[in-house]
């Protein structure tokens, strides 16, 4: 394969091949290259392999329509995003497949998320969790609004209702909410992620079965008996359940 520092009076200056097609690439950035068709078109390219080893070769834009800089930019970006574990080629594919509805409702498109991408991407029971966060505490809140008609506020005031209940869930579908809106923006459907800077409250840590200042007395008291100390111990679990109104025989 022909390999030269591409620019622009190199790539204005390529001949039209004999064949079907020819590829040029560069040596500057390694998978970036120009491909000549037998009518003369020329188009910036960019070949890569994603996780599996599998190969995968995209059209960046046509060279007389995008600068040499911009595509070269553009393909240094799409072959670091395989090197992360991407796979650039499959996300175009999905966001030309996106429906013609341009702002779905909220539930629609979250539907389309799990099959679509967290299907891909989760394990059975991660893709369960998300499922249950989404039809128990998101989709009553934000599922018959449209994507661009959400807001930041709105997912405070769902993230405040469920938190009442559910602080780790409450955090959880914040969480969701944002990699789901991740994809909107990269699908073109949105511009901004409304659930990227919502604030969440993190849940108190659950109160200690001994006062601080009881610890060295305690320490002293397991040297002297083991079994004093499983009394004082059983004697804190009891209070601490009846507080919870639960009981230890119940645990």
């Amino acid at each position: 394969m022909a390999r030269v520092k591409l620019t622009k009076s190199v790539v204005a200056n390529l001949p039209v091949p004999d064949k079907a097609q020819a590829f040029i690439w560069d040596s500057v950035l390694k998978g970036f290259g120009v491909r000549v068709s037998r009518a003369g078109v020329k188009t910036y390219i960019v070949q890569f392999k994603v996780r599996g080893g599998k190969e995968r070769r995209m059209a960046v834009g046509r060279c007389d329509r995008v600068a040499l800089d911009t595509a070269r930019r553009e393909a240094s970006q799409l072959i670091s995003a395989a090197d992360l574990g991407g796979d650039p080629a499959v996300e175009r594919r999905e966001a030309k497949n996106v429906s013609e509805d341009q702002n779905p409702l909220f539930r629609d498109f979250s539907t389309r998320w799990l099959e679509d991408v967290a299907k891909r991407k989760n394990r059975d029971s991660t893709l369960k969790h998300r499922r249950l966060l989404l039809d128990n505490h998101v989709l009553p809140q934000l599922g018959n609004k449209r994507l661009t008609e959400i807001t930041q506020r709105q997912i405070e005031d769902m993230h405040h209702k469920v938190s009442k209940k559910f602080p780790v869930a409450a955090n959880r579908t914040v969480s969701l909410c944002s990699a789901i809106f991740t994809t909107a923006i990269r699908w073109g459907l949105v511009s901004e992620n409304p659930a990227l800077t919502t604030r969440v409250r993190f849940p108190s840590p659950a109160p200690s079965l001994f006062p601080e200042k009881s610890l060295p007395a305690i320490c002293e008291m397991s040297r002297a008996s083991f079994h004093t100390l499983l009394y004082v111990v059983r004697g804190a679990y009891i209070r601490a359940s009846s507080n919870l109104r639960v009981h230890p025989s119940s645990a």
